[in-house]
């Protein structure tokens, strides 16, 4: 038994005439008899020429079961295409994230509280709607207001968190006695223009405060992965994600991945309901 592996590059008709891999139903083509033309193992092939050239089988002659898969699920030689660029290529992949893609890292050392440059100070946005809904979703934390004025506590808000602040110049025995604070400032978005259709479109979901640690994760550097079953709101926390990023870094770009156009057109629908 002889099994051989290669890639396909094309099939032909019985004419000789290449066969594309079009969109469904394919078209219906004259004769039974196809050719397949694929690119070999160099190094196995020279390998098995020899062994016939001394009198021993050729197994290019005695094939007699094809089997060939989906090109939509034989991702195998991209995948080692793409570890191949990014050992030996200058790649824009972060540090905390090259050994994660290539399979031996540890994916706890990309949580956003391991990273160096964790960021104490964001701004939120309209992430909350008022500021019992801020003081509920961050019920393990001390709230400061920098304001006096109480007409004044509303979105958007601008949170600085203490216990990031110097962070990294602590051992991990004083990281324990730490007292967990905010800092919270509100500020004013500046006048677009009188009319009502100026005014910046808010958000009017009431995050729990798991959604709220996934959102401030997600504008941290890192990796966040947001779990959960249908329903549970993944999507609305990935689009205050990618809302709250622009509104903090408007200079960077963002990359955005969907498995499917239907998944991609729900996100940009609940992207353009927010300013």
């Amino acid at each position: 038994l002889c099994v051989r592996g290669c890639e396909m590059e094309g099939m032909l008709d019985q004419n000789g005439r290449v066969i594309e891999d079009g969109p469904e139903p394919r078209p219906v083509l004259s004769g039974d008899t196809r050719t397949f033309r694929v690119m070999l193992d160099c190094n196995q092939y020279r390998l098995d020429m020899d062994h016939a050239a001394q009198g021993k089988e050729d197994v290019y002659e005695t094939f007699n079961v094809l089997m060939r898969r989906k090109p939509k699920e034989n991702n195998f030689k991209a995948v080692l295409e793409t570890i191949r660029e990014l050992m030996n290529t200058e790649c824009v992949v972060p540090d905390w994230l090259h050994d994660i893609i290539l399979g031996y890292g540890d994916p706890g050392a990309a949580h956003y509280t391991e990273m160096q440059d964790e960021i104490a100070t964001i701004d939120f946005n309209d992430t909350f709607l008022h500021m019992d809904h801020l003081r509920a979703s961050f019920p393990e934390y001390e709230i400061k207001v920098k304001c006096d004025d109480p007409r004044k506590l509303v979105p958007p808000f601008r949170l600085t968190f203490e216990d990031v602040l110097n962070k990294h110049n602590r051992d991990k025995e004083e990281e324990k006695d730490v007292k967990k604070s905010i800092i919270v400032e509100p500020h004013v978005i500046p006048s677009r223009g009188p009319y009502l259709f100026n005014e910046p479109k808010k958000n009017a979901i009431p995050f729990t405060p798991t959604q709220v640690e996934a959102i401030r994760a997600g504008m941290q550097p890192g990796l966040t992965l947001v779990v959960g079953p249908p329903g549970t709101g993944k999507t609305d926390v990935a689009v205050q994600i990618i809302s709250n990023l622009y509104h903090n870094f408007p200079g960077q770009r963002t990359l955005i991945v969907t498995h499917s156009n239907q998944a991609l057109n729900q996100l940009f629908e609940k992207i353009m309901a927010l300013d």
